[in-house]
């Protein structure tokens, strides 16, 4: 038996859900801009390769890894 009214409480993550979900399409299309797809290496692009070197170096070496990398030539 649960407490009288505790239907008409809506549990925290589903009202989370539903103030998300309405407002993300309100902000999308917002932009005055076409849609740009960024391509297959965006993340390349985008990222600096030697600080993601160094990032995953550390995290490996925190796991215990001993890790020797070398730059890949030009």
């Amino acid at each position: 038996m649960h407490a009288p009214g505790a239907d008409a409480v809506t549990p925290r993550p589903l009202g989370a859900a539903q103030h998300s979900i309405p407002a993300a399409p309100v902000h999308i299309p917002g932009r005055d801009e076409p849609f740009h797809e960024p391509g297959p290496d965006y993340f390349t692009r985008r990222h600096n390769p030697e600080r993601r070197a160094r990032r995953l170096t550390g995290e490996l070496t925190t796991l215990g890894y001993t890790v020797t990398a070398e730059a890949p030539a030009a």
